[in-house]
């Protein structure tokens, strides 16, 4: 099967030279949400989140600025209205593994304070029901095809 690509989706060189590894074929094109999707079954998308190795730092620039926070949850409800039934955010950490574990983050990048943020994050979860699934950084390429049900 092959991959869509977000032609939006920026810094995925790492994960475009994994899937050229291991020879899943992708082609890049605008999806009208998320950043990785079966163009086979858009049921299911895929939002990475994993700016410099840290995931979280990136979520929070999209959950806790209103500009941004209006546009991402602008995109859940495009998603939703388009047919889409999962709509996941996928998270590099390298030390994070799930939602119940935001509060343990070490913020290098601003004042958010992390019991706060795994707040927000369920909220806007049980809200939007949006999926938040994390990964260790160069797993990225290999969940996101799990996520997608694109067997290599």
């Amino acid at each position: 099967m092959i991959l869509q690509i977000d032609s939006r989706e920026s810094n995925n060189k790492k994960i475009k030279e994994y899937f050229d590894s291991i020879g899943q074929e992708y082609f890049v094109s605008k999806l009208p949400c998320g950043d990785y999707a079966n163009p086979q079954n858009m049921k299911v998308v895929v939002e990475l989140k994993h700016s410099h190795n840290d995931g979280l730092g990136e979520l929070v620039m999209n959950l806790c600025r209103t500009i941004t926070h209006e546009r991402f949850r602008k995109e859940v409800m495009l998603s939703k209205k388009i047919g889409v039934e999962r709509f996941i955010v996928l998270i590099a950490s390298k030390d994070i593994t799930n939602v119940d574990e935001i509060h343990l983050w070490k913020n290098k990048y601003g004042k958010v304070n992390p019991e706060t943020f795994e707040k927000i994050v369920k909220t806007f979860r049980d809200k939007y029901d949006v999926e938040f699934i994390f990964c260790k950084p160069n797993e990225c390429g290999k969940k996101i095809l799990e996520l997608l049900n694109i067997a290599k």
